[in-house]
Parts: structure tokens; sequence; C-alpha cells
């Protein structure tokens, strides 16, 4: 899964300057060493982030940490940046679930996280991981995960979580055997000495101790209410009356933040604050072309240093997030105040991350400028990479149907992709991509496709139609009619070898296999593996090399099936996923055709876990449970 990583979530935050010691709840975190588990509970705006921060610095453990947002409800997405958080510990850790992980098929999360858990429980140097922000992940699948994780965590391994809410954890069963530590927004919010502390050395703020104790009976000790409430009266000449009227009531929260604080920033900072609010992160050089202004650096070390709920990501003080709520008012504000800037504001995003090569933030950003033609462009340049059967497959999936209709219907070679996912992703693809299919097929006939396209473009494409349509052929059980298209769309091709010729290539090689015909099925797979070289397709060469297997297997050929598999496993090394795993399983059989139990014992089992988890891959789970079967007769 080659999915671009944002380094600054990898990274600790920043400690600001006076920050309030907290040393009761440090003491608290001290006991994690004998511990499992440790939750950081409480609502926006308690410092949960801060005070985990500031006590890591002093801790004496190596920390991972993983700063987490909304993207990352994807297991693939999740997996991957966990492992990276480990290796700022030691580079050396999860290269085994890495491996697995950079493949257009999410493994099974418990093999990931086995190869993980054993490389940190070889390590035996006690450290601590830390996800912020978990409350934003809600996919059921990560929970699942991180049970696991928690289940088999080596003892010397201790674990931080901090959010708003409570993960949706299996936490009963730590907390029974009193592994799980918990601090709470009773725990977390400010004592008086703590409001004192904060209002005079941080904010700078000098009140009577009656007014401080008011303002701290109004906020309850939430920080974030105490730092609005602050800036506001930096301001204020008569502070009392502003308490008296201060409220620390959520749904006032907005009009406050906005009336007393924004409102007495100038004019321009409001419009930087406002326009800069469609992205979730943002630098100068982003900032500038969202405002087409090109001083936004100093405006954002500006905000920063005035400590305007603007928070750098990383030390170098480029990539900054605003506070949630201010982001959340922001928004707000701007959809109330100016709606038709936003599909302009995002476009200029979209361009701004196309130009730094962050296509999947550029299609995001199209998609929500509303500008589906510009998605479609930029959905059409990673399906034109190589590598996008690396990428979260279901993330596009998701985009491309977000598409309108006539948009895609217009871009036969985006549908081909569209259903070319599909195939990898679903049993039931051939019903799915039925209309889409008679969709391009209609339209490579028609004027408008040599008007759009040059004639080797619309034969290409037509021979990719032939393909898909053999591939369903393939799937109903009609070798003839495989035969018949795989030949058709050959015809149409240069007699060059190409990408596409040689998957094609491997596709007529099954449909001789499935007619009984295993000589010239041998005979057709070896020049399609020849071809997969040659072109680099790597998927073709696992899927041929597989079918090559069993055909030589079946054949009495059991030197010269090894012989493929070897050198395909060379050429693989890096492979994880369904397509490898069907050539494990095909080997498994060989190994035990030779009396080599415990060899094809293993390498089933690791065919298994790679299929298993793909719904359109069931076939090849089925013939690993047979063989499965076999081994134990």
């Amino acid at each position: 899964m080659n999915t671009p990583l944002l380094a600054t979530k990898l990274h600790k935050p920043p400690l600001r300057a006076n920050i309030v010691p907290r040393r009761r709840l440090t003491a608290k975190l001290d006991r994690i060493v004998a511990a499992r588990l440790a939750l950081v509970t409480a609502p926006a705006g308690f410092g949960k982030t801060t005070l985990v921060r500031a006590w890591v610095e002093t801790c004496g453990l190596p920390v991972a940490w993983l700063s987490l947002d909304e993207h990352d409800n994807s297991l693939g997405r999740y997996l991957l940046y966990l492992v990276h958080a480990l290796r700022q510990i030691d580079p050396a850790l999860g290269a085994a679930s890495l491996t697995l992980l950079d493949s257009p098929h999410l493994p099974q999360p418990a093999t990931v996280l086995t190869h993980l858990t054993n490389d940190l429980a070889a390590a035996s140097d006690p450290c601590l991981i830390v996800l912020d922000d978990y409350h934003l992940i809600d996919d059921v699948a990560i929970h699942q995960a991180m049970d696991f994780l928690l289940a088999h965590l080596p003892a010397h391994v201790h674990l931080i979580i901090a959010g708003r809410s409570r993960p949706p954890l299996t936490l009963a069963r730590w907390r029974g055997q009193g592994q799980l530590l918990e601090l709470t927004s009773a725990d977390l919010r400010f004592t008086a000495v703590e409001v004192e502390t904060f209002l005079t050395e941080t904010m700078q703020v000098a009140l009577s101790p009656a007014d401080r104790s008011a303002l701290e009976m109004r906020t309850e000790g939430w920080i974030a209410g105490l730092q609005l409430a602050g800036l506001s009266l930096q301001a204020q000449a008569n502070p009392s009356a502003f308490i008296a009227a201060f409220s620390g009531v959520d749904r006032y929260i907005g009009d406050y933040l906005f009336e007393e604080v924004l409102r007495h920033q100038p004019a321009e900072v409001q419009a930087f604050l406002l326009a800069t609010s469609v992205v979730d992160t943002l630098c100068g050089s982003l900032a500038d072309a969202l405002l087409e202004q090109s001083d936004s650096q100093a405006l954002l070390e500006r905000l920063d240093a005035h400590q305007l709920f603007i928070t750098p990501l990383d030390n170098r003080r480029q990539w900054y997030r605003y506070h949630a709520l201010l982001a959340e008012l922001l928004r707000d504000r701007l959809r109330r105040t100016s709606p038709e800037q936003i599909p302009l504001l995002h476009r200029r995003a979209s361009q701004w991350f196309a130009q730094h090569d962050r296509l999947d933030d550029a299609v995001a950003h199209s998609l929500s400028a509303g500008d589906f033609e510009r998605a479609a462009g930029l959905l059409e340049a990673i399906f034109g990479q190589r590598d996008w059967v690396h990428r979260d497959m279901h993330r596009l999936l998701a985009w491309f149907e977000a598409l309108p209709e006539d948009v895609t219907a217009a871009r036969p070679p985006l549908t081909l992709s569209y259903l070319w996912l599909l195939l990898e992703i679903f049993a039931d693809w051939a019903e799915r991509s039925e209309p889409h299919l008679q969709r391009v097929e209609h339209f490579l006939t028609g004027p408008e496709a040599t008007a759009t396209f040059t004639a080797q473009d619309i034969t290409r494409m037509q021979a990719e139609v032939d393909l898909l349509r053999a591939n369903q052929a393939r799937q109903a059980g009609k070798p003839d009619r495989v035969i018949e298209l795989c030949q058709q769309a050959l015809a149409r091709l240069p007699d060059r070898v190409t990408y596409l010729r040689s998957g094609i290539t491997a596709h007529l090689a099954s449909a001789y296999e499935s007619r009984g015909d295993l000589t010239q099925a041998a005979v057709i797979y070896a020049d399609s593996l020849r071809m997969c070289r040659a072109t680099q397709n790597m998927n073709g060469l696992l899927f041929a090399a597989a079918r090559l297997i069993d055909v030589l297997h079946v054949s009495g050929q059991l030197r010269q099936a090894e012989r493929i598999f070897n050198d395909v496993q060379a050429e693989a090394a890096v492979r994880t996923g369904p397509d490898l795993g069907l050539v494990y399983i095909s080997i498994a059989d060989v190994y035990r055709e030779q009396n080599r139990l415990d060899a094809a014992q293993m390498i089933l089992e690791q065919g298994l876990d790679l299929c298993r988890p793909f719904e359109a891959w069931s076939a090849g789970v089925t013939a690993g449970l047979i063989c499965r079967a076999r081994l134990l007769a």
C-alpha cells in the first residue's frame, strides 16, 4: 500500500513555554510502568496532549508518538502509521510488518501485528506508544486490531491512548487485572492553584482572588475556556464585569470566541483564519495559495507567538493546525458568511496539493469543491501510475463512486480502472461492473470516442474490455468464450510485448487449462511469464506462475514446478497479497506431493493468510483448504 506519510504525525508536538506544572498528574502517569494501558480521556480543551507530551519529556522511556486524524479510519493506513511510529524508536522494528503492508491487498491485521509484537518482544527494552486524538477513529476493524495488540503486547511496552472519549476496547479485562491507568476530565481540570498559575504566568492576567475563584467556578477548570477568557481579559478594563458575564456553556463558546477574541483581530487576520480553515493542516506555501498572497509564513509565526489556538506540528514550525474548536468555528462562520468562497478555496487547495505530489489530498479537495471534472482528472493521474495497486483501494473506490455518472461516462480509461478495482475487491464484481462495462462499450463505438481519443487508444481500450469480458467468462466457467475473447483482444494489439498483452496471454493460458489442454496451457503460461517479466507486470507474473505450477504439478513435473516457484519467489521478495498467496498455495501442494510436509504446511498457512481477507479470492482459499485436508489425511 503506497500511502504517502505525513512525517509530522510521527513527531511529538513541540512544548510551549510557561506551561503549568501538573505534578499530581505526572505522578499518576509515572505508574504506567506497572500497567499495560493508560487512558487520558476528556472533552476538547482539557490539556490531554500537553499533559502527555510534558510527561514523556521526563519519563525516561523511548516514545513512539502518533497523532491521529479522521483520515486514519482505514485499517491499512492506520497500521502503516503505527509501524512507522515505532520505527522512530528503532528503525529495525516492524520490517516484516511493512513488507506485508506494502501490498495492493491488505493482509490480516493479526499477521501484521504478530510480526510487530514479536519485534517488540525481541527488543526487550522498555518503551512507550502514544496514540493521540484516538477519538477520531471509528473503524471497528481498527478497534479490533488494537484489542489484539493489547492482548499480546510485551510487558515492557506500555500504551497511552488520549482522546475525547473512551475507546470501544475491551477495557474491563485490563481494569480487572490492575493493568489500566485512567485519567478523565475530573483529573485534568485545573485546580485553584493551577488556575492562578495559568492566568498569572501563561496568560499574564492579574486577577483578584475573588475574580479567579469566580472564573474557576464558571469554567470548572476547563483549560480551553480559561484560555478563551484569558485572551479577552487581556483587553478588558473591568475584569470583574467581564467574568460575571462569562459563560462556559458549550453552545455559547463559538459565539463568544468570535465576538470576544476573533473580532478583535485585524481584518486581514480574520480573512486569513477563515480561508485557511478549509484544510486540516497548513504551511506558509499552502496558505499563500489559498489567499493568493506571499507573506503567510510570517503571519503563521505571529499567530503562533500570540498562542491564537494554533499548534505547530514540527520543531521547525513549518506546518500548523488550528485548535479543533477554532477550526470548527471558522468553518461554520465561513459557511454562514461566504459560502460562495468555499468551492474556490477547495479548488486552490487541490491545485496546491497536486503541485506538491499529494494527489490523494488533491482529489479530496476537488470533490469538496464540487469540481468533479478535476477530481476525475486527478484520479486518472493516480491510475496512470503503475503503483496505484498499492494504494488504499477502498478509498479509490469511494472517490470514483462520488463522481457523477455523466463525468465518468465520458472517461472510459477511468471507468476501466474502476472495473479493475471491482475485480480486485468483490466476489460479485461481474454483476457490479456490467452496467459500466456496457457504457464503455457503447462509448467506444460512437463518434465521441473518435473525437476524443486516437485510434490506437480506442483499440487498446477495446482490448481491455475484451479482457474484462474474458474474466467474466472465466468466472462463469466458459473457457471457450475466454479463448475467443482473449484471441480477439490479442488481435487488436500490436505484436510487440506490452503490459496489457502479457495479462491477456495469462488469461488465455488459464482457459486452455480449464479445458484440459495442459500442454498448450503450459506453453502459453511460460510465454506469459516471459512477457510479464519484460513489462514488470507483477500481478500477471504471479497469476501465471501460480497456474503454471498447478499445471506442472498435475503433469508430474514437480522439479520444474519448484524451479518456477523459486524464480518467482526471488522476483516477488517484497510483494504480499492474494496473488502471491495463490503461488504459495500452489507450491504447498507440490511440497505435499514430495512428502515435504512441514514445508508444505508452513507455506500453505502463509498463502491462506494472504488470501483470506479478500472475498474476490475465495477460490484460492478453497484450494488452500483442500490442500490442508490432504496434508492432514
